[in-house]
């Protein structure tokens, strides 16, 4: 298990400290083991677009959990089942994406956390728990530091920042600034005045309520600007990304050789 690490990480989140982040969209436990020993904080494995079920997802949370890295799955949708799955596979959290009301979000916290205080069911051979041998360190160490991140990715979910981030349970309120732009009618242009002044309004709620502040970032330069603006988690690039673009830089750089 990753305690101490998850414990670093939600005290730098409710400090609103810095926490680098990455993606995994690759469905590979080998790209996630060389992405968690590159040094990022955490990183988020997406279940929402990516290849992979919940054999890949196991293969990659046990391959960062060997580099001493924390996983938070993306799920599709607030969906019990997918919960108690990526939580049992020793998920340090949960995201969820494009959470349009307040009932979504309290779900999600609801569905994360065991009864009384929720409705996660108990299973003590899971792989989170050391499957039996390490229940009680899973119980009393690791459960109470579970993260929970929301993704704003619409106008209804921007209405809907403030209480969002009010709520206990919810530590990040994160901008999804593409997702969002294609909801405002500007597919593909997240930096057009509308969707910037809605951003704008997002950040100012989450900043004044409880909760952490988080987005995508473009570049290091890009991660240094949000965390500036008050941002405490900012993803900088993923696995898909980085293998992409350097395997493009390198063959252009090839094709200019003498």
């Amino acid at each position: 298990m990753i305690t101490e690490k998850l414990k670093t990480i939600r005290e730098k989140i409710a400090s609103k400290d810095r926490v680098n982040v990455a993606w995994l969209f690759l469905g590979s436990p080998v790209t996630a083991e060389i992405m968690a020993a590159a040094g990022f904080d955490f990183l988020i494995l997406d279940m929402e677009h990516a290849p992979g079920g919940r054999d890949a997802m196991y293969h990659q949370i046990r391959a960062c959990e060997a580099q001493g890295v924390p996983v938070i799955v993306r799920i599709p949708e607030v969906n019990a089942g997918l919960i108690k799955q990526a939580l049992d596979a020793g998920s340090a959290g949960i995201a969820l994406p494009d959470v349009r009301s307040l009932e979504e979000a309290e779900r999600l916290v609801k569905l994360s956390r065991y009864a009384p205080q929720g409705q996660r069911g108990t299973h003590r051979l899971a792989r989170a728990a050391g499957y039996g041998m390490s229940w009680q360190e899973y119980y009393d160490e690791v459960v109470p530091n579970l993260l929970a991140m929301v993704l704003i990715e619409s106008p209804e979910g921007a209405a809907i920042a403030s209480e969002m981030g009010a709520m206990d349970g919810i530590d990040v309120i994160f901008i999804g600034a593409v997702d969002l732009a294609s909801c405002l009618g500007h597919v593909g242009n997240p930096g057009h005045p509308e969707v910037q002044a809605v951003i704008r309004q997002i950040e100012a709620d989450v900043l004044a309520s409880g909760a952490a502040l988080g987005g995508l970032a473009g570049s290091p330069q890009d991660a240094a600007k949000k965390f500036e603006a008050g941002y405490s988690v900012a993803t900088c690039g993923s696995d898909a990304v980085f293998l992409r673009d350097h395997l493009q830089s390198i063959a252009k750089e090839l094709d200019l050789l003498p």
